[in-house]
């Protein structure tokens, strides 16, 4: 069971786990806080927010539009070029 809760402004991540295998992978994570046991088999785990600052932002909008062109020619000559012969071109 992993439950998540929002404590008013300021988002914590507290996941209550059963199994000891789970809580082993979630304390080997690097945004891993601290531990509370209440019993044998409930544990919470506390983990830090991540989070991504992208400080290029010229970069990271190429490498979007690249992807997303790649996937709109790889649909188009896989799906639509087959179905409809010379009928469709590609603008």
């Amino acid at each position: 069971m992993v439950k998540q809760w929002r404590i008013s402004n300021i988002e914590v991540d507290i996941r209550l786990i059963e199994d000891e295998i789970q809580a082993k992978k979630l304390a080997v994570k690097p945004s891993f806080d601290h531990c509370t046991i209440f019993c044998d088999k409930l544990v919470a785990i506390h983990m830090k927010r991540t989070k991504l600052y992208y400080n290029k932002p010229i970069y990271l909008g190429m490498c979007i539009l690249d992807l997303s062109k790649t996937l709109m020619f790889d649909f188009h000559y896989t799906y639509i070029k087959p179905k409809n012969g010379d009928k469709v071109k590609l603008l």
